[in-house]
Formats: structure tokens, C-alpha cells, sequence
């Protein structure tokens, strides 16, 4: 870990470290080796008891990041089981696949995983018009506590491990009652972005 003047800290965690305590280090010199299990390395950045987003825009100048994050999949679900979305009824819950990818290429064993948006949300629309508008289903701007996992995140969920890439589902709303509104056709639309503002949408 290193503290800056104004006391904002920078660690790297899951590594046992290779330098010593208040080594100077240099570009590119090796820090440590990643820890196992944990098969990943996370770098945190924090003010007091209070984390941030090292990736946030302005953060890490001159870092940029122009690619859309992608909606590959979007589901309604009755406990476990998918429906068809042309035969929806009763109390779901909504949810989708959805992931970004890095804008700088990563080596191998890490090439080429699917990272997290920050934001998803969705609405309705019928004949055109949104009969539930835009409403946020999942926001990771935001650090959750542990426990909150099985609620964000569908049971299908994987982090990334080496050369095995992950798969992020998440679920948009939960006991959404589908039957507040009449039998008809409507276009699901799910949105995501990244920290940087970029979106892509998708329709169901």
C-alpha cells in the first residue's frame, strides 16, 4: 500500500508482496506474485474508511475507455426457470446478461474476460410509449456489502478465473408484478454503461 500526501491510499490486494516495506520501486519492476486461491489481484484505492473507483473518469488520467459494454441476453424468470417472454404472467423477476470489455488488451491468462458495467436499467414500452420508464436495476458506482451478492447477481454468476472467463447475470427487478398491466405485446429495453458513460441497449 501507498499513502499519498493527502492521505488517500492505493493497494493492490491477493498478492504477497516481492519489495520491501518503503522500497522505492521502478516502471514495470515486479510487485509481488497473486495469492492463492484468490487466482486475481485487486487495486483499491481509499480515503479514510471510504473506497473509490481508481477507474472513475479524471482518476487515472490520461486513461481513456470509448468501447460500449454489450446486453447479450435478457430473461424473465419464475424462481430458476426462464419463460417465454411471449407468455409472461404472475409475479417475476427480470433479468440479463450483460458484460464490457477492457479497453487496454490484457495478457494471457487474463486475455480477453468480460469485466462488469457499472450501470443497468430498464423500462417498458407499449405501442411505443413507456408504460414503466426508465428505472435503475443494478448500480455498482456504489460498493455493496457481501451479503448483497445473491441479490444483484443471478445464481449463473462466475467471476473470471485463468484462461476461464466469467459470466455475469444480473437481476433488474425482483417480484415485478406483471399482471399491473393488460395482456398485450411490449418491448423490454435494458440499458448498460460503463463508469465512462458509454451504453449499449438491447430489447426483449
Amino acid at each position: 500500500a501507498v499513502k499519498g500526501p493527502t492521505g488517500r491510499t492505493f493497494a493492490y490486494w491477493h498478492i504477497k508482496p516481492a519489495v520491501a516495506h518503503h522500497q522505492s520501486v521502478g516502471l514495470h519492476q515486479l510487485l509481488g506474485h497473486i495469492e492463492a486461491p484468490w487466482g486475481h489481484v485487486h487495486f483499491a484505492e481509499s480515503l479514510g474508511q471510504r473506497f473509490y473507483d481508481p477507474l472513475r473518469p479524471g482518476a487515472l488520467s490520461p486513461f481513456v475507455d470509448v468501447g460500449n459494454p454489450t446486453v447479450s441476453k435478457i430473461m424473465f424468470r419464475s424462481g430458476k426457470a426462464d419463460l417465454d417472454p411471449k407468455l409472461v404472467f404472475g409475479t417475476v423477476t427480470i433479468c440479463c446478461i450483460a458484460f464490457d470489455t477492457t479497453p487496454i488488451a490484457v495478457p494471457p491468462p487474463w486475455a480477453h474476460m468480460p469485466v462488469t458495467p457499472v450501470l443497468i436499467r430498464y423500462r417498458i414500452v407499449r405501442f411505443g410509449k413507456a408504460v414503466v420508464p426508465w428505472r435503475i436495476g443494478v448500480d455498482l458506482r456504489k460498493f455493496r456489502q457481501p451479503d448483497a451478492f445473491h441479490v444483484v447477481f443471478g445464481p449463473e454468476t462466475r467471476q473470471n478465473h485463468p484462461n476461464k472467463p466469467g459470466l455475469y447475470c444480473y437481476n433488474l427487478a425482483h417480484d415485478w408484478n406483471s399482471t399491473a398491466f393488460p395482456n398485450d405485446r411490449y418491448n423490454l429495453e435494458v440499458q448498460a454503461a460503463d463508469v465512462h458513460g458509454n451504453t449499449a441497449s438491447s430489447t426483449l
